[in-house]
């Protein structure tokens, strides 16, 4: 016996499509049974069974009904099951009727059920009659139910009346059991047992499943219930899916959560229709964004600036406070004022700044340490500022510059040279011939001031002789004759005379008495002894014995009495005795209204005189506006110069005007306190030095002249020294009397240029030397080793020349001892020779030249620090001294007193010796070096020691070389400079201090042709006649007005005309085009040759 299921019908099928299946199906099912039924049947005897009842099944998704039980075999069909109901959310078939039983009647046809559903399935389609045992009567059909589903279903076939049939084996035996599938996806068991030959359920279905597969469900769901998630059957169970939530949060709870402007407050939040709401305001720490700026007001005012950056929610300080302000308002304070700091000023603070409230109230009168030219008998004095008063500062100068009528003498280190006509003799040089260019007067060295008239000229000696030369027509000499002189003769009974001046043709002298003597012409009585006849001797002037100062004009003469009176005598007919009258006088008469006068003058025809105050005053001929009062007129007594208040000499100009005519014309100048010099009158010679050629009544300044320390004025021309002992003239020119080598005229100050005549200049540790165009050699500054050369281990603040050298080629001064090349190729040292750098064969010192052994054909020469290296003519180098660090390069270490050969080296062309180490110059424009390399000085990119030469990498052009004390350098052929070695204190010039073991280029130097490499510091001359330093400078070395290091070149203060320079220690030598001797730095020696301690500017060099 089988069970059968009833088969299900595609969803989507119409209501009658089900119908029509069901009713075929169940006729064929009768049809089935009845061919089983004659096949198994026990002839109808007994009846048949009733059907099995189908079982309901409650699921959440609704399953089919249970089929009916089939009859069993025999007798009367049995009423077909009834199909139970099921409930479901989704609805399933109702289950069919069972078929009746074969034989007998057939049974009644099992009744569908209902099905209730969420979504309706098909009512149970009513069973079949079973088929009637043999002769048995058809049973009657099932009906169908109705169906209620949310979704209708289809109402239940009814069904087909069974037919009678025969009788039908028994469906089971008694007693069997089964289990069969049940349950609503079948996966269920159902126990059944049988009785009288049916099966009947023997208890519910066992159904692991809760669901239809496939089918759905929603239910609520979330925080609070207002969601929704959908389940899907799967496998008999729910599969929940994800809530659909609009909640975020349970309501009626509450949080606190983070706020503010960097989200480190905190804010009370409640939840709300499944929200949260904020339940109060933020209570937030912070004030500030994280990384915002502001600026905020500062300062004493609050009328600054004040950057802010926001860190940690607070503001803070991003800078400095800008604050225009300096002090608060309304606040008062003392502060220093005055010239030196030392007054006191009182200020109150008015918008932010402090403001005067009245005037300083300063004790001083002067800037501490400025220098200032002060008058003083006789002369000019220099004066310097202490504490803030003025103090002498020297000895009174006498007169050391004068111009005559057509010539000019200066003082020069006791000697006197002259310059300009010299047909009378009175250039004092055993001629009469003139000279554009000085000349040395003959056989005098101890003279301490000069003075010059129209055709004779005087000096005055240390000892109190005086001397004269020149004409000697009417006496003027006082030597007791009226010849001429063209070298120096002694005034004769004069030996204590402390001043001088000379005039057209006479002559006087201040004696240490205040006695005044005169002699030569005594025309309109100009010697003032009652008389108006010539003296060939020296008379004395009577009635004068307090004299303090004396000047002899054209044809008068005056003096300055120790009272401030002054008195004069001679000519008188232009008004210059100043005594209101135009008559001559023969002896003294004082000046009208002058008696606090300081210093004289007495020019052609009028004089001038500077009063205490520094005023000026003049009287007598005016006719060129020489009094200075804007006037042509002449006056008879004093008239005050127009704007001159800081005085402090005055000159008149003196001389015949033209062959002994009485021209009407004059010009004065005056020296001032600042180093200025002021001219007025005449200037159609340009004597007035303001650079044209015209008269000036109001009076300019000269140009270019900011250090006169004397002034002097010619007939037509006129000259100054300066404070380095530089001279300068200007104006006429037709005799050479400017000194210039010219006879034109010169509306500005020109250099005298023979006491510049330097060709070379050498700068040694702590002294120099120059080489002069004679080929002397002159030295100065430190003597203690004999190293100037002339015979004496004295210091010389001046100038001295090298004994026995008068054809020297070159100098070249080492740190105690200096050596020169002669034009024979010989070589001469001196100084200190204890390390045998002298090269004389012997370890000694010596104080004048010596000859270097074995020297005959050397080309270049130069003095290390206690070495010496020349190089011969055949380009191999010859060294001699110390050679403990190799730099001899002979391949030792050995100490030499006479010259050996450097290794490897013949094609030298210059050689620079340093402190320990040595370069040459090759042909080829390489370098090579030797000695000690521990600063990398060697150039070859170490810093070992060598004793035999090894080249300097990458250089291959090179012009000029120099060795210092742990550096060299050189100049290129493209006018650039490379240095090597140590770079302290920025001696390489590359803007740094760092040392280099091999060239670094120097910064800025395009146009270099020489380069000198000092102690410290490193020189160089371009071609444009400039000159630059740098490196250590606190000695003032760098010449560039300041102290402390520079790390790249700086431009030489005042001088664009070099043509050589020289770095020695701590002071620095430049050649100038003109010849002259340049130099700055320390002078603790002397080694400026200007007798000054530092000096910051170049300045010249006395006598050269």
């Amino acid at each position: 016996m089988f069970t059968r299921r009833r088969p299900r019908i595609a969803n989507g099928g119409t209501v009658g499509e089900r119908s029509a299946h069901r009713v075929l199906f169940a006729r064929g099912l009768v049809a089935l049974i009845a061919l089983v039924a004659v096949a198994c049947g026990d002839d109808g005897q007994s009846d048949g069974g009733t059907g099995g009842t189908g079982t309901t099944t409650t699921t959440s998704a609704g399953g089919s009904g249970g089929d009916g039980g089939s009859g069993g075999d025999g007798g009367s069909g049995g009423t077909g099951g009834t199909g139970t109901t099921s409930t479901t959310s989704a609805g399933g078939d109702g289950g069919s009727g069972g078929s009746g039983g074969d034989g007998g009647s057939g049974g009644t046809g099992g009744t569908g059920t209902t099905s209730t559903t969420s979504a309706g399935g098909d009512g149970g389609s009513g069973g079949s009659g079973g088929s009637g045992g043999d002769g048995g009567s058809g049973g009657t059909g099932g009906t169908g139910t109705t169906s209620t589903t949310s979704a209708g279903g289809d109402g239940g076939s009814g069904g087909s009346g069974g037919d009678g049939g025969g009788g039908a084996d028994p469906g089971c035996t008694a007693g069997a059991s089964q289990s069969i599938p049940c349950g609503l996806n079948g996966n269920g068991e159902q126990p059944q047992i049988c009785a009288d030959g049916v099966w009947v359920d023997d208890g519910a279905c066992v159904d692991p499943d809760v669901c239809v597969n496939g089918a759905e469900r929603r239910e609520p769901c979330g925080l609070n219930g207002a969601g929704t998630q959908t389940s899907v059957c799967a496998g008999g169970a729910w599969v929940p899916g994800a809530c659909v939530d609009p909640d975020e949060c349970e309501a009626g709870t509450a949080r606190q959560v983070a706020c503010g402007l960097n989200g480190a407050g905190s804010v009370p939040q409640v939840c709300t229709a499944g929200q949260w709401q904020d339940d109060g305001a933020c209570v937030d720490p912070d004030v500030c964004a994280n990384g915002a700026t502001q600026d905020v007001a500062c300062g004493l005012n609050g009328a600054g600036s004040m950057p802010q950056v926001c860190t940690a929610g607070q503001w803070h300080d991003g800078g400095a406070c800008v604050d225009p302000d300096v002090c608060a308002n309304g606040a008062t304070q003392d502060v220093a004022c005055g010239l030196n700091g030392r007054g006191r000023q009182a200020q109150v603070c008015t918008l932010g700044a402090w403001v005067d409230a009245g005037a300083c109230v300063d004790p001083d009168s002067c800037v501490d340490g400025d220098l200032e030219l002060a008058m003083c008998p006789g002369g000019i004095q220099r004066t310097s500022c202490v504490e803030g008063l003025w103090v002498d500062d020297g000895a009174c100068e006498r007169r050391t510059i004068s111009a005559g009528a057509s010539d000019t003498c200066a003082v020069v280190n006791g000697q006197v040279a002259c310059w300009g006509s010299g047909e009378s003799g009175q250039l004092g040089n055993g001629t009469t011939r003139s000279s554009g260019t000085p000349t040395w007067v003959s056989s005098l060295d101890d003279a301490v001031s000069v003075a010059v008239g129209s055709y004779h000229s005087c000096a005055l000696r240390a000892t109190g002789a005086v001397v004269c030369w020149g004409s000697g027509t009417a006496g003027r000499l006082g030597n007791g004759s009226t010849a001429n002189a063209t070298t120096p003769v002694t005034v004769s009974g004069l030996d204590d005379a402390v001043a001088i001046d000379v005039s057209v043709d006479h002559s006087c002298a201040l004696r240490a008495t205040g006695a005044v003597v005169c002699w030569g012409s005594g025309t309109a009585g100009r010697l003032g002894n009652g008389s108006a006849a010539n003296a060939t001797t020296p008379v004395t002037v009577s009635g004068l014995d307090d004299a303090i100062a004396i000047d002899a004009g054209g044809a008068h003469t005056c003096a300055l009495r120790a009272t401030g009176a002054v008195v004069c005598w001679g000519a008188g007919t232009a008004g210059q005795l100043g005594n209101g009258l135009a008559t001559h006088q023969t002896t003294p008469v004082p000046v009208f209204g002058l008696s606090d006068a300081t210093t004289i003058s007495s020019g052609w025809g009028y004089s001038c005189a500077l009063r205490a105050n520094g005023s000026a005053v003049c009287w007598g001929r005016g006719s060129s506006g020489q009094l200075g009062n804007g006037s042509t007129t002449d006056m008879f007594t004093p008239v005050a110069v127009s704007n001159l208040a800081d005085a402090v000499a005055i000159e008149a100009s003196n001389g015949v005007n033209e062959a002994g005519s009485d021209l009407l014309l004059g010009h004065t100048c005056a020296l001032r306190r600042d180093g200025t010099v002021r001219c007025w009158g005449y200037g159609v010679d340009g004597q007035l030095g303001q650079g044209a050629f015209a008269t000036s009544m109001a009076g300019a300044d000269v140009v270019g002249l900011s250090d006169a320390r004397a002034v002097t004025a010619g007939s037509r021309h006129a000259c100054a020294v300066l404070a380095a002992g530089e001279i300068r003239c200007w104006g006429n020119a037709g005799a050479g009397q400017l000194g210039n080598g010219s006879t034109g005229t010169a509306p500005a100050p020109v250099d005298v240029v023979t006491l510049e005549d330097a060709t070379q200049i050498a700068a040694g540790s702590w002294h120099t030397c120059a080489l002069r165009s004679n080929g002397q050699v002159a030295c100065w500054g430190a003597g203690i080793n004999g190293q100037l050369g002339n015979g004496s281990t004295v210091d010389r603040t001046t100038p001295a020349s090298v004994l026995g050298v008068t054809d020297a080629v070159q100098v070249s001064a080492g740190e105690s001892h200096t050596c020169a090349l002669l034009q024979s190729g010989e070589a001469r040292c001196w100084g200190r020779g204890t390390d045998g750098q002298l090269g004389n064969g012997v370890y000694a010192i010596s104080t004048s030249p010596v000859a270097v052994s074995g020297v005959s054909d050397a080309v270049a020469i130069s003095a290390g620090r206690l070495h010496t290296c020349a190089v011969r003519e055949n380009g191999q180098v010859l060294c001699w001294g110390t050679g403990i660090d190799g730099q001899l390069g002979d391949g030792s270490t050995a100490y030499r007193n006479s010259p050996i050969a450097v290794l490897h080296i013949t094609d030298a062309v210059d050689v620079a010796a340093g402190s320990y180490h040595t370069c040459v110059l090759r042909e080829s424009g390489a370098v090579s070096c030797w000695g000690q390399g521990t600063s990398g000085q060697l150039g070859n990119a170490t810093m070992a020691t060598s004793s035999i030469p090894v080249d300097v990498l990458g250089m291959s052009d090179a012009i000029s070389i120099d060795a210092g004390a742990w550096h060299t350098c050189a100049v290129h052929r493209t006018g650039a400079v490379s240095c090597w070695g140590n770079g302290t204190d920025g001696r390489l010039g590359n803007g740094t201090t760092t040392s280099a073991t091999i060239p670094f280029a120097v910064s800025s130097l395009v146009d270099a042709v020489q380069v000198s490499a000092g102690y410290r510091h490193t020189c160089a001359v371009t071609a444009a006649g400039g000159a630059f330093c740098w490196g250590d400078g606190d000695s003032m070395q760098l010449g560039n007005g300041a102290t402390g290091d520079v790390l790249t070149p700086v431009p030489i203060t005042n001088l664009a005309d070099a043509v050589g320079i020289s770095a020695g220690s701590s002071h620095t030598a430049a050649l100038r085009q003109a010849g002259m001797a340049s130099t700055w730095g320390s002078a603790g020696a002397g080694q400026l040759g200007n007798g000054s301690p530092k000096v910051n500017v170049p300045i010249a060099v006395i006598g050269l």
